[in-house]
């Protein structure tokens, strides 16, 4: 799969050998993320209901969280010494929810 190390690059990075001093750390925070972003979307139509009483309308909704349905990607390992450096093994989203509902205003 693409994602798989496209974040950070293993190669770059080696282990020093044990007891060894230095001052880098074990984990690094300078590995690339991906974008995040996530579209909610609503629709609303108020239907009037005039023929049942004056001023009684239906209101109809229809929300979606994620509703383009994107996939937004964790984090890579980043720690060094793990094998999966810079791997992203998981989403941060979940999938589309939708969700409708309906009103009487009278």
């Amino acid at each position: 799969m693409w994602i798989n190390n496209y974040f950070a690059n293993p190669q770059a990075f080696q282990l020093p050998p044990i007891y060894a001093f230095g001052n880098a750390p074990r984990a690094t925070g300078m590995v690339r993320t991906p974008w995040a972003f996530n579209t909610n979307m609503s629709v609303e139509k108020e239907f009037p209901l005039s023929k049942l009483r004056e001023g009684m309308t239906f209101e109809l909704r229809l929300e979606a969280e994620n509703a383009l349905n994107h996939p937004v990607f964790g984090t890579p390992d980043t720690s060094v010494d793990d094998p999966n450096f810079g791997v992203i093994s998981y989403t941060s989203n979940g999938p589309r929810q939708v969700q409708l509902g309906g009103k009487i205003n009278f």
